[in-house]
């Protein structure tokens, strides 16, 4: 199975998933701050540019009935867009437009956590050696995340973001994000 059909079967799941929690605040009200990194998991990648990248996005909470479900109890979607940059001169970098859905399952104690996943155009952009690759692909993001206080939160999960100059993009990403 390719990453669309992965990615495409974790957001249904979510989607499906949330009809059957309760509601919940995990998403801050109005215009949401994340900064954060990643680490792609293609050695050739991390070998050609570093480690660790970092990204920066904005978000937006969108009415709880969007997408006709009705005002789903637990179900928050948003809309984001994204940042994120790998290395300086031979470099990673990408731009993502995607629609964003957490949900937060009945029982919780101490700092609930929520589950999330995301889907939407990735703008990704290789330089290598003089070489550069500009390409669009489908992906997204699974993830889980806590409320740690009324204004912020902290999330950690995978990015499915497909290739760019034959090299795998994916990986792991961990991002707080504040409200305002």
């Amino acid at each position: 199975m390719n990453n669309f059909g992965r990615i495409s079967i974790a957001a249904l799941a979510v989607l499906a998933a949330s009809t059957s929690f309760a509601q919940s605040s995990t998403a801050l009200n109005g215009f949401t701050i994340n900064a954060g990194g990643f680490y792609t998991f293609d050695r050739s990648l991390r070998n050609a540019t570093s480690d660790f990248g970092w990204m920066l996005g904005l978000e937006y909470k969108l009415p709880s009935n969007f997408m006709g479900n009705g005002g789903s109890a637990g179900f928050v979607p948003s809309i984001a867009v994204t940042y994120g940059q790998q290395g300086s001169g031979n470099r990673y970098s990408f731009f993502a437009a995607e629609l964003v859905g957490r949900t937060t399952p009945t029982a919780t104690s101490g700092m609930p956590l929520y589950f999330g996943g995301a889907i939407g155009a990735y703008f990704n952009e290789g330089r290598n050696a003089g070489n550069s690759e500009k390409v669009t692909r489908i992906g997204g993001r699974i993830f889980v995340g806590s409320q740690v206080s009324s204004q912020a939160r902290v999330e950690a999960g995978f990015r499915f973001s497909g290739s760019v100059q034959g090299t795998n993009t994916n990986g792991a990403f961990i991002q707080v994000g504040f409200n305002f």
